[in-house]
């Protein structure tokens, strides 16, 4: 069970304000100590799934006091262990069901339920700004994985092709500008795109000039699996976006759905490289238009699960903007993927 510790300072003649605040969330424990005049320090433990909701008590409540801030480190273990108690939580489950039954403010107990399902939204964008950021480090992960990934699909060897997709770095770009959408936020949404385009490039570029260097079999069957597009690869970058996105808001280690979203990016980058290299132009065309499924289809996923989980800024201003941001951001990609189905479609009957 991931665990968070919120820590914030607060004015100490609130003290009666925060014990409200915090009273209808459920906390692991809840410690105090005056640090020096008028100013308090609270120490919140809490699952990760619940920090958004203790983070957001906090910030109505404080945010335009002067001495307030905060910060949410992740722990790594708690002494004692949490109480597993699977009766406690279906009576929860059903005094939920009745209260909803009871109609007894139905939108904000979903928006609560919503938020407890996931991290705060400054520890997400913080972790999302992190795994975006373009760095010697990124660029090098991708050259890497491209070098492994090309020799695994000349080899025709499935399991030298995986180990290119653990290498490879493309989770953080693609969930970060279905975040930026989600949030409006342009300038993550910059380091997302420049991140993306740059490690596309880079690989698009090496494989390009390996294709030129040494001899690609397109009837390789790893190289051929990815020169065809249908209907299925719509559906599995559907279900690939959603994955990465839930990888990141709960908290669950992104190793394995970081590899998911490599099977969807990298090796199709890496064909269409090789065989435009090596002149099969109609093959590169086709592994080309499989990425632009999977990267259009990652993108609307994520943007649709961010909204369904309710992510979004705390201002009351700022979630307007950003509520309108991915409304045209879902449309948009929304009409790609119908483009897309289309095409495919054609392609198909051909």
């Amino acid at each position: 069970m991931a665990l968070r510790l919120v820590e914030a300072i607060v004015p100490s003649d609130r003290k009666s304000t925060l014990e409200e605040a915090l009273s209808d969330i459920k906390l692991r424990s809840l410690r105090t100590e005056s640090i020096s005049e008028g100013r308090l320090l609270v120490r919140v433990l809490v699952e990760a799934e619940g920090s958004d909701a203790v983070v957001g008590a906090l910030t109505q409540h404080f945010e335009h006091a002067e001495e307030f801030e905060a910060v949410i480190l992740a722990v790594e273990a708690a002494l004692p262990r949490p109480p597993v108690d699977d009766e406690e939580e279906d009576a929860e489950e059903d005094t939920g069901s009745e209260e909803s039954r009871a109609g007894n403010d139905d939108g904000e107990d979903s928006k609560s339920s919503r938020a407890a399902s996931r991290v705060s939204v400054e520890e997400l964008h913080a972790g999302v700004m992190d795994m975006s950021r373009l760095t010697p480090i990124y660029l090098a992960l991708v050259v890497i994985a491209t070098i492994v990934a090309a020799i695994g699909l000349r080899r025709d060897s499935p399991a030298i092709v995986i180990g290119s997709m653990v290498i490879a770095p493309l989770l953080g770009p693609s969930v970060a500008l279905a975040l930026a959408t989600t949030l409006a936020d342009w300038p993550l949404g910059r380091h997302a795109l420049k991140a993306n385009v740059s490690g596309f490039f880079l690989c698009l570029t090496l494989s390009f000039l390996i294709g030129l260097a040494v001899p690609v079999d397109p009837s390789v069957g790893e190289i051929a699996s990815r020169t065809f597009v249908g209907h299925s690869d719509v559906v599995l970058g559907l279900a690939v976006g959603g994955a990465g996105v839930l990888s990141v808001t709960t908290g669950v280690p992104t190793a394995l759905v970081g590899v998911m979203v490599a099977v969807a990016l990298l090796p199709p980058l890496v064909v269409a490289g090789l065989l435009a290299g090596s002149g099969y132009w109609a093959g590169a065309w086709a592994a080309g238009l499989l990425i632009a499924t999977y990267v259009i289809t990652i993108n609307l996923a994520g943007v649709l699960t961010f909204f369904v989980q309710g992510v979004k800024p705390r201002s009351r201003w700022e979630a307007e903007r950003a509520k309108k941001a991915t409304r045209v951001g879902i449309f948009l990609w929304v009409v790609l993927v119908g483009a897309l189905a289309t095409l495919i479609a054609l392609v198909e009957f051909e």
